[in-house]
């Protein structure tokens, strides 16, 4: 099989692009470190390279119940670029592996009928949550250095006195 010359400068250029006739998305791939219990939200933006207003929709391929796209759905114009959000809520250790899948349909009704779609890998790795130490816990230890460092102050110079 043999690449085009101009495609494969994109590809060698543009690694971090994922576009298919009529759409783009940026990033081409999402790998991500997650702690349990936690959510991390990871900022997309797509973008119509196309002549024709198209409608948008997100979706990811699995784990729908810990993955949600803020918006699902859009419109964008010839040449326009919206954001999107890609949170992730997962409970359960574990590495997670999927797509997230980006298909725009033209908006007019004359056009004809054929979408265009980008599959953007999706890898995630859910960590344990580590116990974190409350802040308080670090003013008290703060609180009592001062106050140790205080004490031997006060007693190395009630010593030199008496000496």
């Amino acid at each position: 099989m043999r690449i085009a010359p101009a495609l494969a400068l994109n590809l060698l250029l543009f690694p971090f692009l994922a576009s298919a006739a009529g759409i783009s998305v940026t990033p081409s791939r999402i790998t991500e470190e997650i702690v349990a219990g936690k959510e991390k939200t990871i900022s997309i933006s797509v973008r119509n390279p196309g002549e024709e207003a198209v409608i948008v929709e997100l979706y990811p391929d699995e784990f729908s119940d810990i993955i949600s796209l803020s918006p699902k759905s859009f419109t964008l114009d010839s040449g326009q670029k919206r954001a999107a959000n890609l949170t992730v809520r997962a409970r359960t250790e574990g590495a997670y592996a999927t797509f997230l899948s980006v298909v725009a349909q033209p908006l007019a009704a004359r056009a004809v009928k054929t979408g265009a779609g980008v599959k953007i890998p999706i890898t995630f790795t859910v960590q344990e949550n580590k116990k974190e130490i409350p802040a308080w816990v670090y003013v008290v230890g703060g609180i009592d250095i001062l106050l140790l460092a205080g004490l031997a102050l006060f007693l190395a110079k009630k010593k030199k006195r008496r000496a």
